[in-house]
């Protein structure tokens, strides 16, 4: 598939945002910029290609143009979602396969929740973190499923043989040791968080302001304490039922908390106050 280069996508998305105004509406840029709640300067540089519109605008713009997204960034030339026929589709039929190889009640549940999953995020919904939900929620299934096979395989193993403590200890390390459920729920728990920042640029600011809190991609987080500390909180670990062991570090400057949190991330010792 070819890569759709920076150019283009300006060009695609400045005519589309002037067609869609000459089209849904009579109305000027001034106008149409006031009822969105932007200047009108603004508006005319989406409309111009001087600047592309971030997440939050490109949402608004299409809410009031009422069009996908897609359509505004030239990915579908039809303006409105239109639904897709899933029924021939492989992916669906094995879906429904694997939906008689467990008891009824069981399959329905498991359909019951996965479609109020895909219907939170439908694409009429906007969130603008929904492809990175959708993604996480496949890995998650997949871990899960990778997970449920060990345990079986795990549990016929210990069942077959006398098992001796230092066996079952084995395979017990081995479900321990399993953190890659923890971790995708942190980053579900991580892409919520910027889903709710994304929506509004100003709501990353007052969240910052009233609490005093940095947060980043990455297991560290930083805030000024009352007292005129830094604090600097980092994620070094997970016990054993799998949640978050943090340590905090302490120092008279943010540069200082900030310097003792790399080296812990990076793997070297650091001292606490």
């Amino acid at each position: 598939m070819a890569k759709t280069s920076k150019e283009t996508l300006i060009d695609t998305v400045s005519t589309r945002l002037k067609e869609l105004r000459k089209a849904k509406t009579d109305l000027g840029q001034k106008d149409v910029a006031n009822e969105l709640g932007i200047t009108k300067q603004a508006l005319s540089n989406y409309e111009s290609g001087r600047h592309l519109p971030d997440q939050t605008a490109l949402i608004d713009l299409a809410n009031y143009y009422s069009c996908t997204t897609d359509y505004i960034y030239g990915l579908t030339d039809n303006a409105t979602h239109t639904v897709t026929n899933y029924s021939d589709r492989e992916s669906v039929n094995e879906f429904l396969q694997a939906m008689n190889t467990v008891a009824e009640d069981e399959g329905n549940y498991i359909a019951s929740t996965t479609a109020e999953l895909l219907n939170a995020l439908s694409i009429s919904e906007n969130n603008p973190k929904r492809r990175e939900f959708i993604e996480l929620f496949g890995e998650l299934n997949g871990i899960l499923a990778e997970y449920v096979r060990a345990s079986t395989a795990s549990g016929t193993r210990l069942s077959q043989n006398e098992a001796t403590a230092n066996d079952v200890a084995i395979e017990a390390a081995r479900f321990y040791g399993y953190d890659d459920i923890a971790k995708v729920i942190e980053d579900i728990r991580r892409t919520g968080f910027a889903a709710v920042m994304n929506f509004s640029a100003n709501s990353k600011k007052e969240l910052r302001i009233r609490t005093g809190w940095n947060t980043n991609k990455h297991e560290g987080s930083i805030r000024k304490r009352k007292d005129g500390i830094w604090e600097a909180r980092v994620t070094v670990g997970m016990d054993a039922n799998g949640r978050q062991i943090r340590k905090s570090l302490y120092g008279k400057t943010k540069k200082e908390a900030i310097e003792k949190m790399k080296e812990v991330l990076n793997g070297k010792e650091t001292r606490t106050k």
